[in-house]
C-alpha cells in the first residue's frame, strides 16, 4: 500500500485520550485520510468527503478508527511528512 494512500477517515486522540479534533473544518480543505483501513467500497467519490455533520455523526466509529489504527497510521504520516 502506498504511503499516499487515502483511507477511511480516522480521528485520533492525545496521550490523555482527549480528541484531538477541535471542529475547525480544515481537514475538508487539506487533510488526506491516513487511515490504513481500506476494507470498505463506495459507489461515488463524494461518499468519501466529511464535512463537519458527517464527522459529528459519525464520531465513534472515527475515533474508534483512530484508536484501533494508531501506529499504522502515525508511520503512514512519518513515511509522508516530506510530501506535505
Amino acid at each position: 500500500m502506498s504511503p499516499c494512500f487515502c483511507g477511511e477517515h480516522a480521528l485520533r486522540r492525545y496521550p490523555n485520550k482527549e480528541e484531538r479534533c477541535i471542529a475547525c473544518k480544515l481537514c475538508e480543505a487539506v487533510c488526506h485520510a491516513q487511515g490504513p483501513n481500506f476494507e470498505f467500497a463506495t459507489e461515488t467519490y463524494e461518499e468519501f468527503l466529511y464535512n463537519k455533520e458527517k464527522l459529528l455523526n459519525n464520531k465513534e466509529k472515527l475515533l474508534n478508527n483512530g484508536d484501533q489504527w494508531k501506529l499504522e497510521i502515525a508511520a503512514n504520516i512519518q513515511a509522508d511528512y516530506l510530501y506535505r
